[in-house]
């Protein structure tokens, strides 16, 4: 300025000198004023200074200047995980971040010790804001993830605390072990169902066939994964029995006998039924004379005896003799 000009006034326009808006009404004429600016964009920006007091003298901006908007700076975030998880090795887990900014490809790392040593999970996955990340088969309680830019590394952002990375447990078991095959048991009577297991199986189902597994019959539901299960069998005759032991929840895990067993009729009670002598017969005394029987069962030997009053009293012919139904 020259001459005797003691204030200014100071307005923009935005469209070119179209329409002005006030920047201040007065302020001295020292040469500077700091602007703050208003939150527009124009392509066609002016300033006019004038005397504040009259108007004259004034000038406008040679030339139109750009206001442009402050682009927001880049960031990334990560969200997931951000300390305190526990995650199994072997799964699969999303990590997951927000962003601001022209941030096209991030980059995946991992640590399992707090953050002094790093793995590469991926190099260059798209700024989506999600990754489907297969978790090693590691077992640590100090891993991190980091995120960031893929071109240049920046920004950055990586968990807040440390999460932990368990080892995957080793999936339950059930082996049945009795009747596994090969056994004989008696129908109507009661055999016990033994098992091993391994894992959480808290309660199991038992099953039995008996044409080799094509039909299947409920022996017990949801009883305890102790190990053993009395089971009164059916009267049923077969020569291709099979039982079923699966988990009670879901059916997994399951085993079956390995191979076919039998369950046979009831065998009736042994029986001695004496055939000579049996009445009415006469006997010379010291002659050798062939006492006979039949039998029925499993007697491996018998005990024979001898009354002369009509069985008041008992002697002994022998204490033990086998059983093939006759003696002298």
């Amino acid at each position: 300025s020259t001459g005797t000009v003691a204030a200014v006034k100071l307005e923009f326009s935005s469209d070119g000198g179209a329409s002005w808006s006030l920047i201040t009404a007065n302020t001295e004429n020292d040469g500077i004023y700091n602007w703050v600016l208003p939150d527009v964009v124009s392509s066609q920006s002016l300033v006019r200074i004038s005397d504040a007091v009259d108007g004259d003298p004034s000038d406008v901006s040679d030339a139109a200047f750009a206001i442009v908007a402050i682009p927001p700076p880049q960031v990334l975030i990560l969200t997931a995980p951000n300390g305190g998880e526990t995650w199994l090795a072997g799964s699969t887990q999303a990590l997951t971040w927000v962003s601001t900014g022209t941030v096209a490809v991030v980059y995946l790392e991992f640590s399992l010790d707090a953050g002094a040593d790093w793995t590469l999970i991926t190099a260059n996955t798209e700024n989506d804001g999600i990754y489907n990340w297969v978790i090693p088969n590691v077992a640590s309680s100090q891993s991190l993830v980091r995120i960031s830019g893929a071109a240049s590394g920046d920004p950055s952002d990586m968990s807040d605390a440390t999460f932990a990375i368990v080892a995957t447990p080793p999936p339950p078991t059930l082996a049945l072990t009795a009747p596994n095959g090969g056994e004989t048991w008696l129908a109507d009577s009661t055999h016990t169902i033994t098992w091993n297991s391994t894992g959480t199986v808290a309660a199991v189902n038992l099953e039995f066939s008996l044409d080799a597994g094509a039909n299947w019959t409920l022996i017990a539901v949801n009883t305890e994964n102790d190990g053993s299960y009395n089971w009164t069998l059916p009267d049923v005759v077969s020569s291709q029995s099979l039982v079923r032991i699966y988990d009670a929840t879901d059916g997994d895990p399951s085993d079956i006998s390995n191979a076919t067993f039998a369950i046979v009729a009831i065998r009736p009670p042994p029986s001695l039924i004496l055939s000579a002598p049996n009445g009415g017969e006469s006997w010379v005394v010291g002659f050798i004379q062939v006492i006979t029987w039949s039998s029925t069962g499993t007697l491996a030997d018998v005990k024979l005896e001898f009354s002369s009053n009509g069985g008041g009293d008992w002697k002994l012919i022998t204490t033990s003799t086998e059983n093939d139904g006759s003696y002298n």
